[in-house]
């Protein structure tokens, strides 16, 4: 399982790894990690990027038991938090954003964005949106994503095979080239992360549910 810039518990990382990401114990920062969120902090209203980068901002999110220590909670309608771009973003040839979450009625709603660069779209399967050669591109999933349990939910994508993948719970769901790129170049702006809803339509996009670990 490759991975290249995370987030879930709100984490991104980059460049790609190979590693293997062990989903029984919280995520850890390494070289590679652009920002790590475990969200056990959201009662105080700002969460910690465990990887050093800028802090983010809580907006009418709950905090709540998580599937490691602390939680954001949502509610379909509001809860999210921001983030701003780190200011030292290297270039970048591949991305992995990956999460954990938890649903209570459906499994419904945009769990991380930035905007034209990358975002978690969930509609019963995962939808992986990739901002590459000036657009968004997607990718959609084929396994359904589980309602009332905690899930691991990721996404990838690497530059030179121009593959994005989607990972549920650590196993592969699908592995495709995105339509109509050329080049397969990473879009990159200097636009807020938002962890729990997008960054246009916020109340559209809101899950009714928990996130954890964003990386």
């Amino acid at each position: 399982m490759r991975w290249a810039q995370a987030l879930v518990i709100a984490a991104l990382c980059l460049p790609a790894a190979s590693a293997q990401v062990d989903l029984s114990q919280p995520l850890a920062a390494d070289e590679h990690t652009l920002c790590l969120f475990h969200l056990d902090d959201v009662a105080g209203g700002n969460i910690e990027d465990a990887a050093g980068g800028p802090a983010g901002v809580v907006s009418d999110a709950l905090p709540s038991f998580g599937r490691f220590g602390g939680a954001m909670s949502c509610d379909a309608a509001q809860g999210w938090a921001d983030v701003a771009q780190p200011a030292n973003a290297p270039e970048r040839t591949g991305l992995t954003v990956e999460c954990w979450a938890k649903f209570r009625k459906r499994a419904h709603g945009d769990i991380i964005c930035r905007n034209y660069e990358y975002m978690i779209r969930i509609s019963g399967t995962v939808q992986a949106y990739l901002g590459i050669d000036g657009q968004w591109r997607q990718v959609h999933g084929a396994t359904a994503v589980p309602v009332g349990r905690w899930t691991h939910l990721a996404m990838t994508y690497d530059e030179q095979s121009k593959q994005a993948r989607i990972y549920v719970d650590g196993r592969l769901d699908v592995a495709q080239v995105p339509e109509g790129i050329t080049e397969g170049r990473l879009n990159v702006r200097d636009t807020r992360l938002r962890i729990g809803s997008n960054t246009w339509e916020p109340g559209r996009g809101v899950p009714d549910g928990k996130l954890d670990e964003v990386r």
